[in-house]
């Protein structure tokens, strides 16, 4: 596809690192609008800057650890040099745990937490979809080689995708799809006032249901197939963030009733 574009007066753009910037300023914005007159401008930056950060480099770590450690054991010099190969859980597990943290640390009232929590929860799901067409441009998370009428042929040489002119699933634009179908459903839970502080709940029970299906089209199989029967480290991966997502949902609306009580 564009793994580079061009704008006038402005040169050279990596179209995947683009879209990260795109979602960092328009995480940043949203989430102070949203809570004008509650937290400052500085301490919104502060949650947006570290958790995407901290996403950064749990997505990294996670594919040098546990996708292509023996590549990256003998190329540690290629740990950070370059971040062709990323992971979403890794993003989403180390991204929540510095959300958690920082939260904590600036001592918010328990409603707020809830509501930070489902606009972070928002902003994470437009993050999701704007990487996912940043991968279909770059080339990475590819799918298998395919005939069907919707596959696709990559022929930049700077993409990442290895199998230059040969029809593949574009896997990256399934994953897209649902992140938008995602995000429409958490819009609508926002503007109706449904289900306040467990978003991200219900993020961690949704998005490992399409994410499942989709990885049984992934083409690039470094990632660790066949694992476990015939699962992917992905499918795995799904399926606990799944139960983590429905223990999340049952034990926060357990909290609740007590505190109607």
């Amino acid at each position: 596809m564009k793994p580079y574009f061009t704008l006038p007066f402005l040169g050279e753009f990596h179209t995947n690192t683009f879209l990260m910037g795109i979602s960092f300023v328009f995480s940043l914005f949203f989430l102070f609008r949203a809570n004008r007159g509650e937290i400052s401008f500085w301490k919104t930056a502060i949650i947006v800057s570290v958790t995407g950060w901290m996403s950064i480099v749990g997505a990294r770590l996670f594919h040098v650890l546990f996708e292509r450690g023996d590549y990256f054991y003998k190329n540690p010099e290629q740990i950070f040099s370059q971040f062709d190969g990323m992971t979403f859980y890794g993003a989403l597990f180390l991204g929540c745990l510095s959300f958690f943290i920082l939260i904590k640390l600036f001592n918010f009232s328990q409603t707020h937490e809830k509501r930070l929590w489902d606009d972070g929860t928002l902003m994470l799901t437009l993050t999701l979809l704007l990487m996912r067409l940043g991968c279909f441009a770059n080339g990475c998370c590819w799918g298998k080689i395919s005939a069907s009428l919707f596959s696709v042929r990559y022929f930049d040489p700077r993409s990442v995708m290895p199998y230059f002119g040969i029809p593949v699933h574009p896997v990256q634009i399934y994953d897209a799809f649902w992140a938008l179908c995602l995000l429409v459903f958490f819009v609508i839970l926002r503007k109706e006032k449904k289900a306040t502080g467990l978003h991200m709940a219900w993020f961690c029970i949704l998005y490992p249901l399409g994410r499942f299906v989709t990885e049984f089209y992934r083409g690039d199989h470094y990632r660790g197939e066949n694992i476990v029967a015939f699962l992917s480290v992905g499918q795995i991966l799904s399926i606990l963030v799944f139960i983590a997502g429905c223990s999340l949902l049952y034990f926060s609306k357990g909290t609740t009733s007590s505190e109607r009580r």
